[in-house]
């Protein structure tokens, strides 16, 4: 899902929470199945990595904060239920 120029999904200066169920059927390549403006200048994103691991990547006005999810590796083949969550200045995942 993505969303150019919606802007209730604006979310690199206000708190937010994102969740989504996701199945992944290939971790060979980086990819964003979440995400929402142009990363150059003011937007977010949801990725997966190669070695299975789920960040969250914004930027902001050219500064770019990552994520790297805790959540330890994921695999193919299985649903996750992966919430996101901004507060201020603090962001999570679970």
């Amino acid at each position: 899902m993505y969303y150019a120029s919606a802007s209730g999904f604006n979310f690199t200066s206000q708190n937010f929470t994102v969740e989504c169920w996701v199945k992944f059927t290939s971790l060979s390549v980086n990819t964003a199945f979440v995400g929402q403006g142009q990363w150059a200048a003011s937007g977010w994103y949801v990725i997966a990595l190669p070695h299975g691991s789920i960040g969250l990547a914004m930027n902001t006005s050219g500064n770019d904060h990552s994520l790297i999810s805790s959540l330890g590796i994921v695999s193919t083949g299985t649903w996750y239920d992966l919430a996101f969550v901004r507060t201020g200045t603090s962001i999570g995942v679970s």
